[in-house]
């Protein structure tokens, strides 16, 4: 109540110097405030409603983006999955380094270093797979760069865009 009471009196002092610049009523300086006031938050509440709207647009085309501007330098944050032929589990997450410069193999000794245990998921001998694509080969884990790759080959399939918010869905398979 006293910050209300507070809040009330800066308002009332607002008009008072308004009605005191522009020579009118302190009720007329006072409804003048209660309308910018107003136009205020319909404003804020208008520009609310659209990154809203904007954001829910985006999930249903799977381009969803974290409201902030991703960092090129900025760590890439991943959700590890396991699938095969009849299921996809996920078995945990990782945080690696760069999100720009990460390859799959760093990614590997991230995955074996940190998720892998005696009561692991992740089968003993296995690869990353492409949506679309398929098994990616250790040769190949070698030169592609993580979330640039998947990003671009996998179009359409919503595997998130590596922020804290929306991680990189990276996904292995047994090798066979």
């Amino acid at each position: 109540q006293q910050q209300r009471l507070r809040s009330d009196l800066q308002f009332l002092d607002e008009a008072r110097k308004l009605a005191k610049i522009k020579k009118i009523s302190i009720p007329e300086a006072l409804a003048q405030l209660a309308a910018e006031e107003n136009a205020r938050n319909v404003i804020g509440n208008t520009q609310s409603r659209r990154t809203n709207l904007q954001s829910a647009l985006q999930g249903l085309t799977g381009d969803v983006k974290s409201d902030q501007n991703i960092d090129t330098d900025e760590k890439l944050n991943c959700k590890i999955f396991v699938c095969d032929e009849e299921t996809t589990a996920c078995v945990g997450f990782i945080t690696l380094p760069n999100r720009e410069t990460t390859k799959f193999d760093e990614c590997r000794s991230f995955i074996e270093a940190n998720l892998r245990g005696k009561n692991s998921e992740i089968p003993k001998k296995w690869s990353f797979y492409a949506p679309k694509l398929g098994p990616i080969s250790t040769k190949q884990e070698a030169k592609l760069v993580v979330l640039p790759f998947l990003s671009s080959t996998s179009a359409g399939v919503r595997l998130g865009d590596g922020s804290e918010q929306n991680p990189l869905r990276v996904l292995v398979r047994s090798a066979r």
